[in-house]
Order: C-alpha cells, then structure tokens, then sequence
C-alpha cells in the first residue's frame, strides 16, 4: 500500500462512500506531492482486491465502505448526504480511520462509560467499554431505539426506571456528537451548530426547540418507553419462574 490508498481507506471509512474526485481533492490539499485523475483510476483498476481486503469496495466513481454494500444502501446515503458539507480533519488525525475500528472517544463517550461501569455493571470497567463501544458502534449506523435496546439487554439489568431516564440521555448525547456518515463524518451536533442553525427562522417563545432536537427527544422517548416495557417484561418472567 502507500499513501495514496490509505487515504482511500480512511476517507471510506469515515464517509462510507466517496467520489473519487473528493479523494484527489482532499488528499491534494494535505500533502505537497499532487495526485491526478489518472493515478486514481490505476488503482481503482489494479487494487480492487486490496481495498476489499480493507472493506472497501469500488462502484463506478465511488469508493464505498463494506457495510452500505452488505446492506444495499448506496442510494440511501446519496440522499441522505446531499447538500451537505465535508467534515475533513487534519491528515494524522484522518489516516487513524484506515483502522477499521478507530472511531473518536469523544467527552460523552466517556461520561457514558463512566455511568455504566458505576451503575451497571458493579464496577468493571472492561465489561463497561464494551456495552459502550456497542452503542457507539450502533450509534455511528444510526441505529433504530429497537436495535440499541438489543445491544443493552444483552449484557446489562436495569434496577429502575431513574438508571432507564438518566442512561438514555447519556446516549442521546453520545449520538449527537457521533459522527456519521450520513454527514459526511460531521456529528450532528457540529452540523447543526455550524451548519443548519443559521439557516432556521426562530419558532416562538414558548415553543423553540429546533425540529433536529425535537426527533431527538421523540426517539429518546420512544427507547425510554421500550426499554421500560423490557424491563417489566423481564421482572414478570423472573416472577413466574420464582413462583
């Protein structure tokens, strides 16, 4: 590999799919060395099984990363990203994401890890980062409330529904400030607040929560009321068995 194909990857990884265009761009604008069209396309000829070795796949003029190929949603993401700024970190910071695992530990993420090593799992740590690189992970895909209350069930209980309230708002904060690829790797935080915000007539004084904050707070409430049924689901299973 060199330089050339690691931006290839990292740029993959952090936009789920890319032109080819915008790689030459971005890598143009980070090094002094030029790339052209033409070294591009070699690669996209010659290399294919070396990106796929990497999760990255090649359509057309896109470099596209494993999973939007596993789950048909090239389209999906095309409209989702539309119109939307390029979040392009500096170059030491970028190439970490040709690691297919590297994501940003980010203040909410570990605010969300402290909780749950202190709350739910009586203390371990270890067990604790991994229910939340789970999460992170879910949040990343943009996952359904059913899909992050899955992940949840599988390694912890909950004792009451004040952990239920209080863990739901740690991970509607992680989820904000995720970056995804729908964004073009912004985290919807950074895009609403540089982006989207300036944009928005203000609503009256009674009634200003952005339309972004109000989805939020609807799905917020919509995990909080299935993990709620989750949770009496489970106590009335543990009933009947003790009976």
């Amino acid at each position: 590999m060199n330089l050339i194909t690691d931006y290839i990857i990292s740029l993959s990884s952090l936009y789920g799919l890319v032109h080819k265009e915008k790689v030459i761009e971005i890598y143009n604008m980070q090094n002094e060395d030029q790339i052209t069209l033409s070294q591009i396309e070699l690669i996209m000829g010659k290399e294919q099984d070396m990106l796929e070795g990497h999760f990255v796949s090649i359509d057309g003029n896109y470099f596209i990363y494993e999973p939007i190929i596993v789950f048909d949603e090239f389209d999906l993401y095309m409209t989702r990203k539309t119109g939307k700024p390029y979040y392009i970190p500096d170059k030491s910071e970028l190439l970490k994401y040709k690691d297919q695992f590297y994501f940003e530990k980010t203040k909410e993420y570990r605010v969300l890890v402290d909780y749950i090593t202190r709350e739910l799992v009586e203390g371990d740590k270890d067990r604790a980062k991994e229910v939340n690189e789970g999460i992170q992970g879910l949040c990343h895909v943009e996952a359904s409330p059913s899909n992050v209350l899955k992940n949840i069930s599988r390694y912890i209980d909950f004792n009451n529904e004040k952990q239920i309230s209080e863990l739901i708002d740690l991970i509607v904060n992680l989820a904000n400030n995720t970056r995804i690829w729908s964004n073009n790797g912004y985290t919807p935080n950074e895009l609403f607040e540089n982006h989207e915000k300036q944009h928005l007539r203000p609503l009256p004084e009674d009634n200003r929560i952005s339309f972004s904050q109000r989805g939020t707070y609807n799905k917020a409430k919509k995990l909080v009321e299935m993990i709620h049924a989750f949770v009496v689901a489970k106590r009335n299973m543990k009933n009947v068995v003790c009976s």
